[in-house]
């Protein structure tokens, strides 16, 4: 993977039509977006914080999970075993699971 994202904050943006770039994202912030259904798979989040946010049924198909935050998420029908493996770490708050 070749981009690179850091320190941008998201808000309000609907995944759903149009995917996250294929990108490593560190210490990104993602309020109140919707990400139900979209596939994120291979993506690299790192020390992102999800605040609000819709990921019901999103595909995590090797996806990079790296102490990542979600706080009053909507993450119904999530396969989080399908994630990398490598420095996978997670935080729920106030989520419905």
């Amino acid at each position: 993977m070749d981009k690179f994202i850091e320190d941008r904050h998201f808000k309000q943006i609907s995944f759903v039509q149009q995917p996250p770039e294929l990108a490593e994202y560190d210490n990104c912030t993602f309020s109140d977006c919707d990400f139900s259904g979209v596939d994120l798979s291979g993506l690299s989040f790192s020390q992102c914080q999800f605040t609000n946010c819709n990921l019901s049924m999103v595909k995590l198909n090797k996806t990079a999970l790296k102490d990542i935050r979600f706080t009053g998420c909507k993450l119904v029908g999530l396969h989080l075993n399908d994630c990398s493996e490598f420095l996978f770490e997670v935080y729920f708050e106030d989520c419905v699971l």
